[in-house]
Protein backbone atom coordinates (compact mmCIF):
# COMPACT_ATOMS: atom_id res chain seq x y z
CA UNK A 1 0.00 0.00 0.00
CA UNK A 2 2.86 2.36 0.82
CA UNK A 3 4.39 1.83 -2.63
CA UNK A 4 1.03 2.60 -4.27
CA UNK A 5 0.70 5.88 -2.37
CA UNK A 6 4.27 6.79 -3.30
CA UNK A 7 3.45 6.13 -6.97
CA UNK A 8 0.38 8.36 -6.76
CA UNK A 9 2.43 11.11 -5.11
CA UNK A 10 5.01 10.86 -7.89
CA UNK A 11 2.28 11.53 -10.47
CA UNK A 12 2.06 15.07 -9.21
CA UNK A 13 5.64 15.99 -9.97
CA UNK A 14 6.24 18.57 -12.71
CA UNK A 15 7.43 16.10 -15.37
CA UNK A 16 4.39 13.93 -14.81
CA UNK A 17 2.00 16.84 -15.00
CA UNK A 18 3.58 18.11 -18.22
CA UNK A 19 3.44 14.64 -19.76
CA UNK A 20 -0.21 14.16 -18.83
CA UNK A 21 -1.21 17.62 -20.09
CA UNK A 22 0.63 17.12 -23.39
CA UNK A 23 -0.94 13.70 -23.86
CA UNK A 24 -4.46 14.99 -23.24
CA UNK A 25 -3.95 18.09 -25.39
CA UNK A 26 -2.57 16.25 -28.40
CA UNK A 27 -5.21 13.51 -28.05
CA UNK A 28 -7.99 16.11 -28.16
CA UNK A 29 -6.42 17.81 -31.18
CA UNK A 30 -6.03 14.49 -32.98
CA UNK A 31 -9.58 13.34 -32.29
CA UNK A 32 -11.03 16.69 -33.39
CA UNK A 33 -9.16 16.30 -36.72
CA UNK A 34 -7.04 19.37 -36.08
CA UNK A 35 -3.94 17.23 -36.10
CA UNK A 36 -3.01 14.29 -38.27
CA UNK A 37 -2.89 10.99 -36.38
CA UNK A 38 0.59 10.37 -37.80
CA UNK A 39 1.83 13.61 -36.22
CA UNK A 40 0.07 12.71 -32.97
CA UNK A 41 1.83 9.35 -32.91
CA UNK A 42 5.25 10.94 -33.55
CA UNK A 43 4.81 13.54 -30.83
CA UNK A 44 3.55 11.03 -28.29
CA UNK A 45 6.43 8.63 -28.97
CA UNK A 46 8.88 11.46 -28.30
CA UNK A 47 7.14 12.76 -25.15
CA UNK A 48 6.46 9.38 -23.59
CA UNK A 49 9.84 8.01 -24.63
CA UNK A 50 11.59 10.91 -22.95
CA UNK A 51 9.43 10.62 -19.85
CA UNK A 52 9.94 6.90 -19.34
CA UNK A 53 13.64 7.11 -20.21
CA UNK A 54 14.09 9.82 -17.59
CA UNK A 55 12.15 7.77 -15.04
CA UNK A 56 14.22 4.69 -15.81
CA UNK A 57 17.48 6.60 -15.48
CA UNK A 58 16.29 8.07 -12.19
CA UNK A 59 15.52 4.60 -10.82
CA UNK A 60 18.89 3.23 -11.99
CA UNK A 61 20.79 5.95 -10.15
CA UNK A 62 18.72 5.60 -6.99
CA UNK A 63 19.30 1.81 -6.89
CA UNK A 64 23.09 2.18 -6.82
Amino acid sequence: MEKFLESVANLFKVKSIVTIVLTVTFAILAFKDRMDMKDFYSIMVMVLGFYFTAQSAKQDTSNK
